[in-house]
């Protein structure tokens, strides 16, 4: 870069850089039982994002707009986080010490009065393909984030929609599924791509 301040640790991980873009957030932390559903949601602003700690899948609705709402269908209790662009929340320590980087435009890029933050590992294009595993390795405080997701257990009109993220002990892998059925009520299994990006991220 020509100007300016970059940050990197120990392990040659990029921090944060007075000319980076602006970065996300944590707003939220909980988790979300079995059949439960996870209330106030804004979709338009921010990105949730999903984990489970044993194997198996993670799958739900997504219902998305500024009063949305995640329903899990996982079997188990799943992790969450909610992410928001740094400009439109605020910061939850209000002590006075600690960093803060700004841009030249003003707009804030990093801070360390967050408790916790995340480093993004890897994105998943659109267009991934059914089957596909996006990330391999330590499973511990690994969360994805996606742009819709919906599964449902019995068939909607003619047709079934599916998308799930499956878990083995060190991967990631992503199944795009819908089911038809045939003229004798058969499903007929159909693999789709991603339609929107998907993020691997990890807590700090």
């Amino acid at each position: 870069m020509p100007y300016g301040v970059e940050v990197f640790n120990n392990n040659d991980q990029f921090q944060f850089g007075t000319t980076a873009q602006e970065g996300l957030s944590v707003i939220d932390i909980g988790t979300i039982n079995s059949a439960a559903t996870l209330t106030g949601l804004n979709t338009e602003n921010e990105i949730l994002c999903l984990r489970r700690s044993t194997t198996g899948p993670v799958r739900g609705n997504l219902t998305e707009g500024t009063s949305g709402s995640f329903l899990n269908n996982s079997g188990v209790t799943v992790d969450y986080i909610r992410l928001r662009k740094m400009t439109q929340t605020t910061t939850n320590d209000t002590g006075n010490y600690g960093i803060e980087v700004y841009n030249s435009s003003g707009v804030i890029t990093y801070t360390s009065k967050y408790t916790r933050g995340l480093r993004l590992l890897s994105v998943a294009n659109i267009g991934t393909a059914s089957g596909t595993t996006i990330y391999t390795g330590s499973l511990t405080g690994i969360y994805y984030g996606f742009g819709a997701m919906s599964y449902v257990t019995g068939s909607s009109g003619n047709t079934m929609g599916v998308a799930n993220f499956n878990y083995t002990s060190n991967t990631i892998s992503v199944i795009f599924e819908r089911y038809y059925p045939d003229p004798l009520g058969n499903p007929i299994t159909i693999t789709h791509s991603s339609q929107s990006s998907l993020l691997i991220l990890a807590r700090n």
